[in-house]
């Protein structure tokens, strides 16, 4: 028989179907149409109205779409939901199809969906960061995405814990790292300081507090350091003075700045003070030993 109360809808399969590339709101719906006595309808166009219902028993309908014309053989027909209206609902309840052919009445029961058609919900083809709630998952490191990899250097061991990144800066008992806190038993190749000429600078509150300059040996020609201590004014040649020390100081601009003019010299403390090679000024003001092997230890002397 062909009236409608009398049609009954077996549902075979249906799936989404989904690429990459772009995903269609789509699901092909595959199904066969019988009589009551379980046998197939006579081959012909149905016309097919689909709906989505929130319960199985007359529930609210989210979603519909007609068929005019299916094409049924063998009572098998195969559509594809969305094509008619925007399959456009959130997949985040149970839902069941509703079928009624030829305007006939519905059939029944409902058919609910299953898990793969919810997979519409992730319309972005991925588990994206607005579908995770917050404080779930690491989104990124110091904005670092994606695939991070962490590496240890100077000595720091990185190990994990359970959901726990543990890293441990080198310490002691041979590592390479230096601790603020104090070290012992370090190698004796580690080193504070710099691989090539550059001057090591240390600075308190920003400001510079003391520094070392490379400076060539003038006699043997291997690099010798001077150290700059006091004022960051001081006047040194640095091709001429290695192995020199200086501290005090006054401003470069007013004249009032220490100044070494040769190898191995020294100047303690004082200010406008010079010290040729050799030389050694333990401080005071205005006082002058340009000469090899002076040695000044008051006020306005000169040697």
């Amino acid at each position: 028989m062909k009236t409608a109360h009398l049609l009954t809808a077996l549902v075979i399969f249906a799936f989404v179907q989904i690429t990459l590339a772009q995903i269609p709101q789509t699901i092909s719906y595959q199904g066969v149409l019988t009589d009551e006595n379980g046998n197939a309808v006579a081959d012909d166009s149905y016309k097919l109205k689909f709906e989505l219902h929130t319960t199985p028993n007359n529930g609210r309908v989210r979603w519909q779409e007609t068929h005019e014309k299916v094409p049924v053989i063998n009572g098998i027909f195969i559509i594809i939901l969305g094509s008619v209206n925007l399959l456009d609902i959130p997949f985040d309840e149970p839902y069941f199809m509703a079928i009624t052919v030829n305007d006939g009445e519905r059939l029944e029961p409902l058919t609910p969906l299953t898990a793969v058609p919810y997979s519409l919900g992730l319309a972005d083809s991925v588990v994206v960061g607005s579908k995770i709630a917050l404080r779930q998952v690491v989104r990124s490191i110091n904005g670092v995405a994606d695939q991070v990899t962490l590496v240890g250097r100077g000595g720091a061991i990185i190990t994990q814990d359970g959901n726990r990144i543990i890293i441990t800066a080198g310490s002691g008992s041979g590592s390479s790292a230096w601790e603020l806190s104090g070290n012992a038993g370090l190698d004796t190749s580690n080193f504070i300081g710099t691989l090539d000429t550059a001057s090591f600078k240390i600075k308190v509150n920003n400001s510079l507090a003391c520094q070392i300059i490379n400076s060539p040996d003038p006699e043997f020609a291997t690099p010798l350091p001077i150290i700059l201590g006091g004022t960051k004014n001081h006047v040194v040649n640095a091709a001429q003075s290695g192995g020199s020390f200086i501290g005090g100081g006054g401003s470069k601009f007013s004249g009032l700045a220490n100044q070494v003019e040769g190898a191995w010299s020294t100047i303690v403390a004082g200010r406008a003070n010079r010290a040729g090679s050799l030389a050694f000024v333990g401080g005071g003001n205005g006082n002058n030993a340009p000469g090899h092997y002076g040695v000044i230890r008051a006020i306005n002397n000169r040697v």
